[in-house]
């Protein structure tokens, strides 16, 4: 039994890297159609992000394959060999799709939290710690994956003025400038020395030494014509995908589906408590879709603890009238980043009145 199940178990996970190694290798194939259009400036992707996730409140977690670094390692091989045009097995590639950078620092997984940021937090990690959970996704990432770019040397939007007005590494504004452009970053690149608030962004990513093909991607030009047929028909294919809201898929499935709006936003600072609790003990069953949104944890956001926002907490557990057994509660990461997404926009009490089977 316990080899069927480890035999399972391996089946599963296979199955999920070739996803995720399709997944990035169709989001490489739309970015070179769009760069061939003139829609993109630069072919270097800022992905994967495989820091740990070991702190649940961080604010970008939702951006990692989670805690474990066996995963994260063969996530970041998986998807550096999708985005970067290579095969699942890998070394099979002669020019490159795109450009992948492992990111960020290692033991990154913290923004903002009891007033402390990540431009000045210390991370302080035991050689164990580093050895065992930290480093490896890295090293599989270069080394397994062979992404073309790692997160060597910063110069990020604002990341000047950070060196004097968070860090006080100097004792003015000018000599952050001064020791900046003495280290080799170039002009331009913050609020200090320039007034742009929307900065570009230079050498944020380096080649990797141990990547072959390094500087394949910097000879690469636009093409004569401008999109490729395969890429022009994928990237059309991706753009039809009709994204369906979880109460539309419910009503797919049963017709007399009855639905409360439960709170006034995710961050549920109102509830319509007293309307759940009649609704549920007028049905047969109770969906409860609940959980986060990026105004409750982003980047530079961090969770104060994991709880469910306001009062998500009281429909949970008042809205469902005690009886555990006919709930079906699903924490759900709502999305607020394209217009066609707005339905997931609120927390939703949905209420399912079941026909009987024949």
């Amino acid at each position: 039994m316990r080899a069927s199940r480890y035999g399972h178990t391996q089946i599963l996970m296979y199955n999920i890297w070739v996803k995720v190694a399709w997944t990035a290798h169709a989001i490489g194939i739309e970015a070179r159609a769009l760069y061939n259009v003139g829609q993109a400036k630069g072919m270097a992707f800022w992905s994967p992000n495989i820091n740990i996730f070991r702190d649940p409140r961080w604010g970008r977690g939702q951006e990692t394959p989670r805690e474990d670094p066996l995963v994260t390692g063969k996530y970041s091989v998986s998807y550096v060999r999708g985005i970067q045009g290579d095969s699942f097995e890998g070394g099979n590639i002669s020019v490159l799709q795109t450009s992948a950078c492992c990111k960020h620092f290692i033991a990154y997984d913290l923004d903002r939290w009891n007033n402390i940021t990540r431009y000045t937090f210390d991370a302080n990690v035991t050689v164990q710690d580093m050895v065992d959970t930290y480093e490896p996704p890295f090293q599989k990432c270069v080394q397994e994956g062979r992404a073309n770019g790692i997160m060597y040397v910063t110069s990020d939007c604002d990341a000047v003025s950070i060196i004097y007005d968070e860090q006080r590494y100097v004792q003015s504004p000018e000599d952050a400038v001064a020791d900046v452009l003495k280290a080799g970053i170039p002009p331009g690149i913050s609020s200090r020395s320039r007034p742009e608030r929307h900065c570009p962004v230079t050498k944020l990513c380096q080649p990797s030494p141990l990547a072959e093909n390094s500087n394949q991607l910097a000879h690469c030009h636009r093409p004569q014509r401008r999109c490729p047929s395969n890429a022009s028909r994928k990237l059309r294919s991706a753009l039809l995908v009709k994204l369906v809201s979880p109460l539309q898929a419910l009503q797919s499935y049963v017709n007399n589906t009855h639905y409360l709006q439960g709170c006034d936003s995710v961050a549920c600072t109102s509830s319509s408590l007293r309307e759940a609790v009649d609704l549920a003990k007028s049905v047969d069953y109770v969906v409860l879709i609940m959980g986060l949104d990026q105004t409750q944890e982003r980047e530079e956001q961090d969770r104060d603890d994991l709880g469910l926002p306001g009062m998500q907490e009281s429909l949970v557990s008042r809205g469902v009238d005690g009886d555990g057994e006919r709930v079906l509660y699903i924490s759900w990461l709502l999305e607020r980043r394209c217009n066609k997404l707005v339905l997931f926009s609120k927390v939703k009490l949905v209420k399912l009145q079941l026909k009987p089977l024949e």
